[in-house]
């Protein structure tokens, strides 16, 4: 699966379109339950709507941010096969999740 995080842009053919942190969560862990492989995320920053869904991993973060969902990821171990990116053309939000990415890419398997 390839993850797009995105509520307002067009998401690219051939990727899940997940519009909040909670649906982003919700596709991840349905790919890797389903056995299927978790291959790519591009990330946005700023988020307008949040939709609770509950997930196998608890409750999902109570904001509505793509760092938000970089915490998920890091808090739990569970990456794409790929180095995450970032398309967010929020500055200090897209430096943030960057940042964060970078840090613990590298730590996902230890």
């Amino acid at each position: 699966m390839k993850l797009y995080l995105d509520d307002l842009r067009p998401c690219p053919t051939g990727w899940k379109l997940a519009l909040s942190v909670s649906e982003a969560v919700l596709h991840v862990t349905s790919c890797l339950q389903a056995g299927e492989e978790w291959t790519h995320a591009s990330l946005d920053h700023d988020l307008a709507v949040e939709h609770y869904l509950v997930t196998p991993y608890g409750s999902p973060p109570q904001t509505g941010t793509g760092c938000d969902f970089v915490d998920w990821m890091i808090e739990h171990n569970i990456w794409p096969t790929n180095k995450p990116t970032v398309h967010s053309q929020n500055p200090k939000g897209a430096a943030l999740m960057r940042a964060s990415i970078d840090r613990y890419w590298e730590l996902r398997n230890g």
